[in-house]
């Protein structure tokens, strides 16, 4: 069991040797551009990951208490149709959040 645990640790120190090799200034400059890394890009890739991110909180603390629910997954994708229906049809910005709360 501990030489399980302990080829996990490994991999996972391989895979960030990895990333930081690619992504350096040093070790990457031929395989990214010197705009990979800056502060438009970082935030851009934040906010796109913000909702995700938001609701892995959630079920964390749910599979963490014991239980184990994945339904906050599906709540979060009707939410979001029904948020884009009510807009598309042409009903104000508010009343189609509210409409998919």
């Amino acid at each position: 069991m501990k030489t399980i645990r302990a080829g996990i640790w490994v991999a996972l120190l391989l895979e960030i040797i990895i990333l930081v090799a690619l992504t350096s200034r040093i070790g990457g400059e031929p395989y990214f551009q010197s705009t990979f890394l800056n502060y438009s890009n970082i935030s851009q890739v934040l906010r796109a990951v913000s909702f995700i991110a938001i609701m892995a909180v959630g079920q964390a603390v749910v599979i963490i208490s014991g239980g184990i629910d994945l339904s906050p997954g599906s709540i979060l994708g009707l939410s979001g149709v029904v948020t884009a229906i009510a807009f598309n049809q042409n009903l104000p910005l508010v009343v189609s959040i509210i409409a998919g709360l």
